[in-house]
């Protein structure tokens, strides 16, 4: 039998629903009931709490959050992602011949729509009907080409350090699984801070820059390329820091404005590689295709169900020249659902004496017909 996707899941969220204080063994559920249960939500788009007890073979929703909240910590959920990527990035070094990669950061908010807020919900409601905050996010994604795997999230507390000690903190987790070529940045991102952080990682970067009055005025003189000096306070220490502004008016429609520390012979160049940026942006519509929902104001599930979805994102990434993210959610629920239907059929037909004992086991038998969804690789939805 091949090594499905559930599998993969199973063995991704182990740590995070069992521990030393609460073992596999001593548990009602397998690792495999608890990813099942939320593949149903994703697949509904609906809320857990609603799920839960539609499958009575699967765990409720209490038993779900409470091993996720004695169980998982920030730290844990990412320490496991980090490995989870790892596999993901090797797997697709072997099938894409790139010597280094292109990569965004951007923030995404996940609606809140609860009374009683905590230091993790912000008070930005990205225009949402009904939210009363968002949960915050800083992602690090590949956009080379067609690839967009995310890489890293971190989640972000209202009362929050700098955001350039986020950035480094991607960063560098970046680097150490794939050398980069160019990183995007939108100018949410824009501050002496995060250009000192990618300049001491010696990376190369585009930020689009905040139009501010003093860039308005070089925008008026036409394209070109301008030294920008700058300072940044650290710990009662003053840092001298420089940039180049890129200038291009007009272009395409609009007043382009960005911090770099390359230089390319045609100043469009600049716009070309900035748009890979909005690859990132396609990645959270996408994955909005597919969101597992919860009530739920503890922030630990809350951060675990979020990873989780990009978990099913990346993996999706070695299927989407097939299938459409939302199909391939489906698939992998209607896989469950034949299964159980297939193992019932089975046993009845056992009961009735239908079947005898030369026959193929029902795994044998289920395999079959589940082929004909398909597998990609040696690796079965």
């Amino acid at each position: 039998m091949g090594y499905t996707v559930v599998d993969f899941l199973v063995s991704s969220l182990f740590r995070w629903i069992f521990s030393e204080k609460h073992p596999l063994e001593n548990a009602e559920y397998s690792p495999g009931a608890f990813v099942r249960l939320l593949m149903n939500a994703a697949q509904a788009k609906d809320y857990v709490e609603t799920i839960s007890g539609i499958d009575q073979e699967l765990p409720n929703v209490d038993t779900l959050f409470w091993r996720l909240s004695e169980c998982a910590t920030k730290d844990l959920i990412l320490h496991e992602y980090k490995k989870v990527v790892k596999r993901h990035i090797e797997v697709a070094k072997g099938q894409i011949r790139r010597r280094r990669f292109i990569i965004a950061i951007d923030e995404t908010h996940e609606p809140f729509y609860g009374r009683i807020k905590n230091l993790w919900i912000h008070d930005y409601r990205n225009g949402v009907k009904g939210a009363t905050g968002s949960y915050k996010y800083i992602v690090v994604s590949i956009v080379s080409g067609n690839l967009r795997f995310i890489l890293l999230v971190i989640p972000i507390p209202k009362i929050s350090s700098d955001t350039d000690y986020y950035v480094k903190e991607l960063l560098i987790f970046v680097k150490s699984l794939i050398p980069i070529e160019i990183v995007l940045l939108d100018r949410g991102f824009y501050s002496w801070g995060v250009i000192n952080a990618l300049q001491k990682l010696k990376l190369g970067y585009i930020i689009l820059v905040p139009k501010y009055d003093k860039f308005k005025e070089w925008l008026k003189k036409g394209a070109g390329l301008h030294d920008h000096l700058g300072k940044l306070k650290r710990d009662k220490t003053t840092y001298k820091i420089s940039t180049n502004i890129v200038i291009l008016p007009d272009y395409k429609g609009f007043d382009w404005v960005f911090a770099t520390n390359i230089k390319y012979d045609k100043i469009f160049r600049y716009v070309r590689y900035y748009k890979k940026r909005w690859g990132i942006e396609t990645t959270f519509r996408v994955q909005d295709e597919v969101i597992v929902k919860t009530k739920s104001s503890i922030p630990m599930i809350r951060i675990a169900l979020f990873v989780f979805e990009c978990m099913l994102y990346n993996i999706w990434q070695f299927f989407k020249g097939r299938v459409p993210f939302r199909r391939f959610v489906n698939i992998l629920f209607r896989r469950h659902i034949i299964k159980t239907a297939v193992f019932a059929v089975i046993a009845l037909l056992g009961e009735k004496n239908i079947l005898d004992d030369k026959g193929p086991p029902p795994d044998k038998i289920y395999e079959e017909l589940i082929g004909k969804f398909g597998y990609n690789d040696g690796v079965s939805l």
